[in-house]
């Protein structure tokens, strides 16, 4: 009996705490809000967010520099791409003790050196250039046609920094040859035209011989004349350019463009310089001798058609035409939290020129303004390859980092995209890749950016 009274008491005590659970919600308890995020689509196809296009060279965004030394060299034609190059041999210091006779005269107490070439005859000029595994062009009618021409530069073109051999642009090239400062000299002294195997071996040589004694004289002239004023004035000679060039520039009849390859700083060893290789002979010596002399100054130039952005975005290697896609995502409020962003863009086939069944990656980097105009470029936020799976979408889905910077930061911040064919590639390959534009007469086919993001109540 005590033990129930007991627990009575309990289970009474109990209630006034019972009561309190069953009790309406508290002031504070009403005033919370759900911890919900919104979620956001914004496409460009309902609201303009990709703002605006435009193509351009490489060097207009002051990157990159022309195809000198670095490596491969393209010649020929086909369709409305058209590449030459410019084998430069920057010395002929190894016809010094050759061909060229020192005495020591004294005149007046003053001593000084003269010098004059030997008698000498030339037997045969060989040049060898070697051919890589890449070429681009109709792999039904691979022509190579080409001719080969001196490339003449005066003395002083190296004191104006813009015009060292090394700096010279295409455009730079053609406005110098439109003034008469450089010239390719007429007329060849070889034409090739040959068809190419499209299963031809890397470093095959390509070994022709060609009619160059005439050019070799005025060459071996040249190099007397700055031995000569070399002994005079070593200061005046240093500010001079002594450079002796050949171009191989594209003929008619040619269907395709073809690389050649020359050392690079990390592959000295396994690729070989071109070279003029030159039997002379020393009637007074009665002896022969083959005198090598390599080219260490090269230079490729590539000319594709102009294009301006409307139907078609263009994307080209070797003329390194780039992409500038910008942006407006002011529609996205303020401290929005990006969840994803794409960017597709639809490659046209039918108007694309690849070359010799490369893929051929694309980057897709940011631009942000530091100061006009110049820019800084961002990691990549893509490197995409065409799809194995018949697909024609390059589809870019890494870019909701970039993105977010462009939300929460400030107008120079977005500079827009730059999309390229990948750095490597685009260097060492001619692809001409085409993808529809905004004004695209398919409307699916436009580049489209989607955007998904979150928004918190405040």
């Amino acid at each position: 009996m005590i033990r129930c009274v007991w627990a009575l008491l309990a289970l009474l005590s109990l209630l006034p705490l019972l009561s309190a659970c069953n009790d309406q919600p508290t002031a504070i308890g009403t005033d919370f809000v759900v911890d919900t995020a919104d979620t956001y689509v914004l496409s460009s196809v309902e609201v303009p967010i990709l703002t605006g296009y435009e193509n351009a060279t490489i060097q207009n965004f002051n990157v990159g520099r022309p195809l000198f030394n670095a490596g491969p060299l393209y010649v020929g034609r086909s369709d409305e791409i058209e590449a030459f190059s410019i084998l430069g041999f920057a010395t002929l210091d190894n016809i010094d003790t050759l061909l060229i006779r020192y005495d020591t005269v004294t005149t007046d107490n003053v001593t000084r050196i003269e010098a004059e070439l030997k008698e000498y005859s030339i037997d045969e000029v060989r040049l060898k250039i070697y051919a890589g595994d890449y070429l681009i062009g109709d792999t039904n009618n691979l022509q190579l046609a080409f001719d080969i021409r001196e490339f003449q530069v005066p003395e002083t073109l190296e004191m104006a920094h813009q015009d060292t051999v090394r700096n010279l642009t295409l455009e730079r090239i053609d406005a110098l040859v439109d003034d008469g400062t450089v010239q390719f000299v007429e007329p060849a002294i070889h034409n090739f035209n040959e068809s190419i195997d499209f299963n031809d071996d890397s470093l095959s040589v390509v070994d022709l011989r060609i009619e160059a004694e005439e050019l070799l004289r005025r060459w071996f002239e040249r190099r007397l004349s700055f031995l000569q004023r070399s002994f005079e004035d070593k200061e005046a000679t240093a500010l001079l350019t002594e450079y002796y060039g050949l171009a191989l520039q594209p003929a008619a009849g040619g269907t395709a463009i073809r690389q050649f390859l020359t050392p690079t700083s990390d592959r000295l060893d396994d690729i070989p310089f071109s070279t003029l290789e030159i039997v002379i002979s020393l009637p007074e010596e009665g002896r022969s001798e083959t005198l090598v002399i390599e080219a260490g100054n090269d230079g490729s130039y590539v000319r594709a058609p102009a294009h301006e952005v409307g139907e078609t975005i263009v994307l080209q290697g070797g003329a390194a035409t780039r992409a500038r896609i910008t942006t407006d995502v002011s529609a996205i409020p303020k401290l929005s939290s990006i969840a994803k962003a794409e960017l597709i863009m639809t490659i046209d086939r039918s108007r694309s020129l690849l070359g010799k069944g490369r893929e051929n990656e694309i980057n897709l980097v940011a631009m942000r303004l530091v100061e006009e105009p110049s820019f800084e470029f961002s990691s990549v936020f893509g490197d995409i390859t065409l799809p194995e799976n018949g697909s024609d979408q390059y589809v870019f889905d890494a870019l909701a980092r970039i993105v977010q910077t462009w939300v929460n930061g400030e107008p120079g911040d977005n500079f827009g995209l730059l999309m390229h064919i990948d750095l490597t590639q685009e260097v060492n390959e001619l692809s001409r890749l085409v993808f529809y534009g905004p004004e695209a007469q398919d409307q699916a086919k436009r580049p489209f950016l989607r955007i998904f993001y979150h928004t918190r109540p405040f």
